[in-house]
């Protein structure tokens, strides 16, 4: 019975919260009327979760927003032309939606994951695709965030035992990571106001990096002011 009165009173704050979005006057359904998909309904209700945080209570948010089809080993191309328009829609339609607010300029969208992919097919056949893998991009947007740049450093391609490879599987480019996702949540956690001290605890192995702020070889100051 407790779980059930702590859900109905969850609900009824969510409710309220998204009845004080509508008063702002923003129209969410025809800023995401190209984003009416998977990912674009969950961000839309995260845009109006922002609009109604007076209702909220909260003085930090954080949102997690989920969309899977990545896992590909083949036919990359096709696929990611659909996964691409959904995720570029989504997000526009997100932005458009913290302007029209005003919460852009207080709030950071960022992706992650927990592989990406090898430099070599798994066989012969051209469409085999790739495998899994260890490193990968992260993009990162917000009024806060210093856009239009490449962040961290990007690993050699090279396979195998090449000169200058940082291949880790012998041929198959399974590199190793040039920057750590504890370099670039660190920054991340810096922004929300996180202390020096608190960092080391949330982030226990970041002394085995680079500060990814106060050094040039991190080069990952991608939020102003950081």
């Amino acid at each position: 019975m407790q779980k059930i009165m702590s859900s109905r009173a969850v609900s009824d704050t969510v409710n309220n919260a998204l009845t004080a979005a509508t008063a702002t006057g923003t129209n969410f359904d025809q800023l995401f009327v190209d984003a009416q998909h998977n990912l674009g309904d969950q961000l839309k209700t995260v845009a109006q979760l922002i609009a109604g945080r007076t209702v909220l209570g909260n003085q930090r948010q954080i949102f997690f927003v989920q969309v899977g089809g990545y896992d590909v080993h083949q036919s990359h191309l096709s696929l990611h032309s659909d996964l691409m328009a959904e995720l570029s829609s989504g997000l526009m339609a997100f932005t458009d939606a913290l302007k029209a607010t005003g919460h852009w300029d207080k709030t950071v969208a960022y992706t992650a994951s927990d592989f990406s992919r090898t430099f070599t097919p798994n066989g012969t056949d051209p469409d085999a695709g790739t495998d899994h893998a260890w490193g990968g991009h992260a993009m990162i947007m917000g009024g806060p965030v210093v856009g239009g740049e490449f962040y961290g450093h990007f690993p050699s391609l090279k396979t195998g035992d090449e000169s200058g490879s940082i291949d880790a599987h012998k041929g198959r480019g399974r590199w190793i990571p040039s920057t750590s996702v504890d370099q670039y949540s660190s920054v991340l956690a810096r922004w929300f106001g996180v202390d020096s001290n608190s960092l080391k605890t949330i982030f226990p192995n970041l002394g085995r990096f680079d500060d990814p702020v106060s050094t040039t070889l991190a080069n990952l100051r991608f939020i102003e002011g950081m």
